[in-house]
């Protein structure tokens, strides 16, 4: 007969044969579900795609793990380059994938051509010069990805 067989209930209890210290408290264990969500991800030109479909998610940032407004939906896309992971629920169940680097700074060679930015580091006016007309708008972003400036050029 184990240990756990003599002692029934929830509280302290104070018996030497106890395998545990004097202040182990047995508690009653509620029937949880069994989850098994898989919380693969993969990456493509910038994307994260869950692999468990027809569920809910909820993209985080990893710096923070604060959640990114508005991304619930089985793909994201981000605009700034860090690490990112998906929350997933299934009904009771909750699991979080790994965090995934996702790169946003690749371009097309030459797509900004005729485009300068200066100066760097910036300190009160950032100049803008749009030669050949390729830059028609443009959105300053903090390092949370949320937009603090957009303009039209």
């Amino acid at each position: 007969m184990s240990w756990l067989d003599n002692h029934t209930g929830i509280g302290k209890q104070d018996d030497s044969s106890n395998p545990f210290d004097s202040d182990y408290q047995i508690f009653s264990c509620g029937v949880e579900p069994l989850c098994n969500i898989d919380i693969s991800t993969t990456l493509d030109t910038g994307t994260i795609t869950v692999t468990a479909i027809g569920l809910n998610y909820q993209w985080i940032n990893c710096v923070d793990s604060a959640a990114i407004a508005g991304e619930t939906g089985e793909s994201f896309t981000p605009i700034v380059a860090r690490d990112y992971a998906v929350i997933i629920t299934d009904g009771a169940c909750v699991d979080t994938s790994v965090c995934v680097f996702v790169d946003v700074l690749s371009l097309e060679e030459n797509e900004f051509k005729g485009v300068s930015v200066y100066p760097n580091p910036v300190s009160d006016v950032l100049n803008i010069s749009n030669e050949n007309g390729t830059l028609v708008s443009m959105e300053m972003i903090d390092t949370k990805g949320s937009v603090i400036q957009g303009i039209r050029i």
